[in-house]
């Protein structure tokens, strides 16, 4: 009996001077998880949610009192739900998409990605300048691996000083520019010529997914020759998002100043719709894709916006590629030289709108002879060659052709190949400026003439001045030797105020804004 009391006794005392094993470890690996937090914070690449924090700390402190006699099991269950919700935590504080955007992704076998696909990205995310963060948390971690508490406030005072560190900009003030800005684009429009002669012109829209300036670099791929081709290039052309559901609507939608993302999923009225002007104009339209139209609902969003021309058929052609979903990607020269062949060598002027996904991430070659474990940027630039070579096929055809055209050729966005500031390559949850600004070519074909070195602009524009161009070269035709130049002058610049549909990404005095739509703004760090 005295043994036993003995050992009460000394239980009573170690629960007065300590922890259990498991709970000691839980509550030092609060403090880690707050240290590493600090660090990231200080990064920038996390905004610290202090009330979130507060809550699970209250949380593994009830927890390390109330249930540290129970059963080893029931002690186990609690700490892994600890670490669930801490695990939640972290990703709401980060920049990665929300947690139930992205289950509900994977979850829809419309757009659910390949296993390779979901493997590449993973190892994407592990981002090598993370590593001393982690270094320095597990390394606080073994230094005070006796005592937990200590670990614990150390980690609790280190994330209230990169709080109190971070910048809280004014978010009211940052809210208002961008309505301001909103309601200025409101009132913008491009007058389409009323009674402008028939168009002596094709044009053809190249929209492009996934090439921006800055995955050009992140490749090393030099697409100066490429755009030798061209006659106009813009270089600093804002897409304002990152994905293709909605570059389609905002190119559709380009007579009229930029819309909120809100104001997209309508169908645009007769003086907004760039299918409608056409049409008025006296093109006949037309459409051709090199996939099948099904993923993120493309084929639909052009119907919706206006563009109702079935696209050709690609029956017969061999994919040369296989996307995301596993679906066919076939070569642009092909199905480019397939409509071109096809079009009548009379008759009203074709504008055709012709989207290509070659370069989207995930995409991986068709057959054996060319699947491999190649890096991202090696894929992305054997797949830009092959889109380069499609379009430059097209270009010397229709110099051929001996008819008049103009080609825009229009990125939806980038593909965040090579960023890892707040976001893993591939990511473009967040519309950042490597992402969401690009080069735009414009070509105009003349005879079989063959024009000089193209005439760059830097200004910030978007889809109003394609717009603007259209209209002018609708009014009076573009070919000659001042054509190129006289385009350029006075086309309407647009702020860049990027949008997806949760956040903005605003610059204002050289400073980049991350805005939530809820009302919360983040200053971000390069």
């Amino acid at each position: 009996m005295e043994n036993c009391g003995t050992v009460r006794q000394t239980r009573r005392r170690g629960y007065r001077r300590g922890l259990p094993q498991g709970l000691s470890w839980g509550v030092a690996a609060l403090g880690i998880c707050f240290l590493l937090e600090a660090i990231l914070c200080l990064r920038g690449d996390l905004r610290v949610e202090l009330a979130g924090n507060a809550l699970l700390a209250a949380v593994v402190a009830f927890g390390a009192r109330r249930w540290r006699r129970e059963p080893g099991w029931v002690r186990a269950a609690m700490a892994l739900l600890a670490a669930a919700c801490g695990g939640v935590l972290l990703w709401r504080e980060s920049f990665l998409p929300p947690l139930f955007d992205s289950l509900q992704f994977l979850a829809d076998p419309a757009q659910r990605p390949t296993m390779g696909y979901i493997g590449k990205f993973l190892r994407g995310l592990l981002n090598p300048a993370y590593l001393p963060a982690a270094a320095a948390a597990a390394g606080l971690g073994w230094a005070v691996r006796r005592r937990p508490r200590t670990a614990a406030l150390a980690g609790a005072a280190a994330l209230l000083a990169a709080w109190a560190a971070s910048e809280r900009p004014d978010a009211a003030a940052l809210s208002r520019t961008v309505k301001d800005f909103y309601a200025a684009e409101a009132g913008r429009r491009v007058a389409f010529p009323a009674r402008a002669p028939r168009p002596a012109f094709d044009l053809i829209i190249l929209h492009v997914c996934s090439l921006s300036n800055a995955d050009l670099r992140a490749a090393g791929l030099d697409a100066e020759p490429f755009w030798r081709q061209f006659d106009l290039v813009f270089d600093r052309f804002e897409t304002v998002t990152t994905y293709s559901a909605q570059a389609v609507p905002r190119l559709l939608r380009s007579p009229c100043g930029q819309a909120r993302y809100e104001d997209l999923l309508p169908p645009p009225s007769p003086e907004c719709g760039l299918a409608a002007r056409l049409r008025a104009a006296g093109f006949e339209l037309d459409t051709a894709l090199n996939h099948d139209g099904r993923y993120q609902n493309l084929l639909s969003s052009l119907l919706q916006q206006g563009w109702t021309t079935p696209p050709a058929r690609n029956s017969g052609l061999a994919p040369v590629q296989r996307g995301v979903d596993g679906s066919a990607v076939y070569d642009d020269g092909e199905v480019l030289g397939r409509w071109l062949r096809s079009r009548p060598a009379g008759g009203k002027p074709r504008a055709l709108y012709y989207n290509t996904v070659t370069l989207h991430t995930g995409n991986a070659w068709a057959g054996p002879t060319r699947a491999g474990r190649e890096s991202q940027a090696e894929h992305y630039r054997a797949a830009a060659a092959e889109l380069f070579r499609g379009v430059s096929e097209l270009l010397r055809g229709l110099r051929r052709s001996g008819r008049d055209a103009v080609v825009l050729f229009v990125p939806e966005h980038g593909a965040n190949l090579g960023e890892r500031f707040l976001q893993a390559p591939g990511l473009r949850d967040l519309p950042l400026p490597d992402i969401t600004t690009v080069p735009v070519g414009v070509a105009l074909i003349r005879g079989g003439a063959s024009g000089g070195p193209p005439a760059r602009d830097g200004r910030p524009v978007s889809y109003l001045a394609l717009a603007e161009l259209l209209s002018r070269f609708i009014e009076r035709p573009p070919f000659g030797p001042t054509g190129a130049a006289s385009a350029l002058a006075s086309l309407p610049e647009t702020r860049p105020v990027a949008e997806n549909r949760r956040s903005y990404v605003l610059e204002v005095d050289g400073k980049l804004y991350l805005g939530w739509k809820i009302g919360k703004w983040t200053r971000l760090r390069r």
